[in-house]
């Protein structure tokens, strides 16, 4: 499903999100770089496995659809940092057991998609001093969304960033751009937060 097209002359971003066993049930699916299918194939836990494979399907029917372009034209390695990147594009790929997500753009773009909420607990050691007051101000009952929004925030903005290490508790959600929202994907609710530098 797409979450995000924008389009305005050579400046782009898409973001979409599908789920695994859709995109593997799929016929005639984007035939990996032989690099990537020697590291999936490599990953010992099933489940995965298939979600690794997944999100690179989804990567190719997007840059198919809207770059005009195959996943081996755009040469994605990873960086220094371990983030994905290609002379083409800025991309981001994120996965969960059972949803892939992957945001395509001509600027640098981090995108992450959850489905198991932070445990409260963990609260103090990912969010700023002002998001900490903010969550204690919250009913109960909206705590645990806030908390995977933020954690989802967070991801993304690093992915996007030049940041070499993941601080989270240093990065303030509320004074950074980012979009986050909840979606069915698979029939499972996933939160996914994308984030794209300004033009």
């Amino acid at each position: 499903m797409l979450l995000h097209a924008q389009r305005e002359g050579a400046d782009y971003l898409y973001v979409a999100a599908e789920s695994v066993e859709e995109l593997l049930a799929a016929p005639a699916a984007p035939i990996l770089p032989l690099s990537r299918r020697e590291e999936i194939a490599s990953v010992t836990d099933p489940a995965l496995r298939r979600a690794k494979e997944a999100v690179w399907v989804l990567l190719g029917r997007m840059a198919r659809e809207y770059l005009g372009r195959e996943t081996a034209e755009l040469d994605p390695v990873r960086n220094a940092h371990g983030k994905w990147c290609s002379p083409l594009c800025h991309l981001s790929l994120s996965h969960t057991d059972t949803a892939v997500a992957v945001a395509l753009s001509s600027r640098p773009v981090g995108v992450d998609l959850e489905a198991r909420y932070p445990r409260p607990e963990t609260a103090r050691r990912f969010l700023t001093p002002a998001e900490q007051a903010c969550y204690e101000q919250l009913p109960e009952a909206e705590r645990a969304d806030f908390l995977l929004l933020c954690w989802t925030k967070k991801e993304a903005l690093f992915k996007e960033s030049d940041l070499p290490h993941f601080l989270p508790s240093q990065m303030d959600t509320a004074s950074l751009p980012s979009t986050s929202l909840f979606v069915d994907v698979g029939g499972v609710r996933h939160a996914v937060s994308w984030c794209c530098a300004d033009p």
